[in-house]
């Protein structure tokens, strides 16, 4: 744990390579500290937390992995990947297989996304046709327990997203458009989840680049090429809000409450006011990507000030616009970051071989990891107490805000996805071919 005042500096991964930099003059011992915890960890809370990790299943892909996505309940982890298309629901409690279907090649990609109730599952991939001037893809939607096929959805072009609405109500999906024909003509689609019919349909003359449910359910967000976000209700099935850019609008995001609205674009953001339909005088830099905190009190933001080959964040309070904090990855690119889900933690992975930690109340970095790889992936825990991150060879769990390594599992490969069951109790982690492998962790009985 980290001592009061203490904002330390990691590098390596063992207590012989841990240096640390305290700025503290009263924390002279911290560093001694620091180590005893590292190497006396049975006397440490996180040695009784984790005295019981242990791997629970393991499964292996022939030549590949697609996907790999929890279920919202924790109960199912769903696997996609091999050039036969396999799709697998594996009961991670049982280790049982309850759900299979293999696309025999017919598919380019299965992607997966998972309904908010953890009943249905859609499948998503290029269909392969012998016409290769034709672009067809297609979303199968699966009832877990009965294993039946539910509903089938076809686009025209390549599928760019699917969204399940927040209810439970409908199904969303987006494509890319055909480059085949006149005009891209790129589509939202949306669907009722019961009778698979079609209510709504938003052509745009370019590719939609985003799509987002507001948290109610009651409205979709597109951002695309055409330099417009757009808001639909969905009850209405009409455009209600347009809002236009100097340029291609890249993401949209909705504010935890629903109240507002903010795009990103590399020449400049906004945010709306969706009951009044009024702007906020914001954001003015060119912004790859706008991440609300989950409390919605914060907004952390990618920049590009100077060149495409670096990246900055800097995270604003929202009530104000005041810049609280502001993230250099030694002016390299960011390749991630993310907020713990109590919204005090901003954590970010650069390609220097760093993971940052910034304290939102504090306004300021506590913790830097410096690692011999990139970090490829990370996932907090429900409770922000830990992050798994994937580096290397390994999934490491780590305590916050110390930083130290509490508990891990190693694979042949470089790791390459990390996620954290929505309930705290499993980690899987997977690597990268040529021999995918995913093992799962229980971290809590």
């Amino acid at each position: 744990m980290l001592l009061s005042g203490l904002i330390a500096v990691y590098s390596g991964t063992s207590a012989s390579q841990i240096s640390a930099q305290i700025i503290d003059d009263s924390s002279v011992d911290a560093i001694k500290t620091i180590s005893q915890i590292y190497t006396s960890n049975k006397s440490t809370a996180h040695s009784k937390l984790f005295s019981q990790v242990k791997q629970v299943a393991q499964f292996e892909e022939k030549d590949f992995l697609e996907d790999i996505v929890w279920s919202p309940n924790s109960k199912y982890l769903a696997i996609s990947g091999g050039r036969s298309g396999s799709v697998k629901v594996i009961e991670i409690a049982n280790n049982i297989n309850v759900f299979e279907r293999s696309y025999q090649e017919s598919l380019r990609s299965s992607n997966l996304t998972w309904s908010p109730d953890s009943q249905n599952l859609a499948i998503n991939g290029l269909v392969q046709l012998l016409n290769p001037r034709e672009e067809i893809d297609e979303i199968d939607i699966f009832d877990i327990a009965t294993g039946k096929q539910i509903n089938q959805i076809q686009h025209i072009g390549e599928i760019s997203k699917v969204l399940w609405s927040p209810d439970n109500k409908h199904i969303a999906s987006t494509d890319f458009g055909s480059l085949h024909t006149v005009g891209l003509n790129s589509k939202l689609r949306v669907f009722e989840t019961v009778t698979g019919e079609e209510v709504l349909q938003v052509n745009h003359n370019k590719s939609l680049l985003d799509a987002q449910w507001s948290p109610d359910g009651q409205y979709i967000a597109t951002a695309s090429r055409d330099r417009k976000a757009r808001i639909i209700d969905i009850n209405s099935r009409n455009v209600i809000f347009e809002l236009t850019h100097a340029h291609s609008v890249r993401e949209i995001s909705w504010s935890p409450d629903g109240q507002y609205i903010a795009t990103s674009s590399l020449l400049g953001s906004k945010i709306m006011n969706l009951l009044s339909g009024q702007l906020i005088p914001f954001i003015n830099e060119q912004v790859q990507e706008v991440v609300w905190s989950p409390d919605g009190q914060y907004l952390a933001t990618s920049t590009l000030p100077e060149s495409r080959d670096i990246s900055d964040i800097n995270i604003f309070e929202f009530s104000t616009g005041r810049k609280i904090a502001y993230v250099d990855h030694a002016r390299t690119r960011v390749k991630s970051k993310q907020w713990s889900p109590s919204s005090r933690y901003l954590m970010t992975a650069g390609y220097d071989k760093t993971m940052r930690v910034m304290d939102i109340q504090r306004g300021q970095e506590i913790l830097k990891l410096t690692y011999d790889y990139v970090t490829q992936d990370f996932a907090w825990s429900p409770d922000s107490r830990y992050v798994v991150i994937a580096n290397g060879k390994r999934a490491r769990i780590l305590s916050i805000p110390s930083g130290l390594e509490v508990a891990g599992i190693d694979h042949d490969e470089l790791v390459t996805n990390v996620l954290w069951s929505p309930d705290g109790r499993y980690v899987a982690s997977a690597n990268s071919s040529p021999r995918p492998v995913v093992k799962v962790l229980q971290v809590y009985n």
